[in-house]
């Protein structure tokens, strides 16, 4: 019986576009670098993995987070070193969970017929952002669709080799 080995995909956590040469270690042990698409194989006994990139957050989580198959890594520059709430009314967060419904960042609010929001419409790094993110899913969609170029070329050096081989043997 061969183990399988669990594939995940790393993305930066605010654009949510996959990362490429994320380097990942798999209990203490160097496994290697996500692809160009964010993917990345553990090994199936892999009690903890640590994900790391530069300008980015490192991540080391257990067995059960990488259950899921989303790894979301956070860019260095948004991050805080320590926050401190203090509140005087405070509220379980589970109630004001259960009035809010769940709407995806990309999701617009909303709004009846004649309602327009000026900020919304003046908000142009938005629009270039959801533009971007458009284009970069079109991209992968036709990566997807063609055959890895890397890979391609790696078979046919060793294709390339097998015939120099068989030809020294013949000789």
């Amino acid at each position: 019986m061969k183990l399988q080995a669990q594939q995940c995909l790393v993305c930066d956590a605010i654009t949510r576009v996959p990362i490429r040469d994320v380097e990942v270690h798999a209990n203490g042990k160097f496994v290697g670098k996500t692809t160009y698409r964010g993917l990345v194989s553990l090994p199936y006994n892999t009690k903890s993995a640590t994900f790391y990139k530069r300008n980015y957050l490192k991540e080391t989580l257990s067995a059960e987070e990488i259950r899921k198959d989303t790894i979301f890594l956070f860019p260095a520059e948004y991050s805080l070193g320590e926050v401190i709430i203090w509140g005087k009314h405070m509220q379980n967060i589970d109630s004001l969970k259960a009035n809010r419904p769940y709407l995806p960042p990309d999701h617009d609010a909303p709004h009846g017929f004649f309602e327009f929001d000026l900020a919304k419409m003046l908000d142009f790094r938005k629009k270039r952002d959801m533009k971007h993110l458009r284009q970069l899913k079109e991209a992968f969609r036709k990566i997807d669709a063609a055959e890895d170029p890397i890979e391609k070329a790696y078979r046919e050096t060793l294709r390339e080799q097998e015939r120099q081989e068989q030809r020294e043997k013949r000789h």
